[in-house]
């Protein structure tokens, strides 16, 4: 019994000493290596109103630097959208609309050349419920682009930390 005892506190000892040696460290937040490449990304200006919303929800995620034409990755990205009708009147007037938000971006290595080191695609669907006014369908229109961008927003910088191996030198 005494030795059945000494053995359970041997591995307890080595399961001990085995996790405080591993080297773990977080995949997000400041402290994680992930960190240190969304720090170094240079993003693109933006072509047109769906990539300035896009790339505003991006500044929130990412540091101040983004802006640092001097970053060693750079991320570019195009946004494509596509409104149709949902749940149609018997007059033919669309009730509710639906918005289909596509991004791909690109993350790309500078040196002396662009180098394409990472690629991704999200798709994104919302809708909203059309009324008999313009301004409250251009309101509902409005929020809901924004909705989608946190959400792309989010998932882009997402899917780079969980990829941030490959991205780094």
């Amino acid at each position: 019994m005494l030795l059945y005892k000494f053995k359970i506190l041997i591995n307890y000892c080595l399961c001990l000493i085995l996790l405080a040696s591993c080297s773990y460290t977080p995949m997000y937040g400041e402290k994680s290596n992930s960190n240190s490449v969304l720090n170094n990304i240079y993003i693109e200006g933006a072509q047109n109103r769906n990539d300035q919303i896009i790339r505003n929800e991006l500044v929130r995620y990412l540091s101040d630097n983004i802006n640092n034409t001097n970053n060693p990755l750079e991320l570019s990205f195009q946004t494509k959208v596509t409104e149709k009708p949902l749940l149609l009147s018997t007059s033919g007037e669309a009730k509710r609309i639906q918005i289909h938000f596509t991004i791909i971006y690109n993350i790309y290595r500078v040196n002396e050349y662009k180098e394409l080191i990472y690629s991704n695609e999200i798709t994104l669907f919302n809708s909203y419920t059309a009324s008999d006014s313009e301004y409250n369908n251009a309101r509902a229109a409005i929020k809901t682009y924004e909705l989608i961008a946190k959400e792309a927003s989010k998932q882009m910088v997402e899917q780079i930390s969980l990829n941030y191996l490959s991205l780094i030198e």
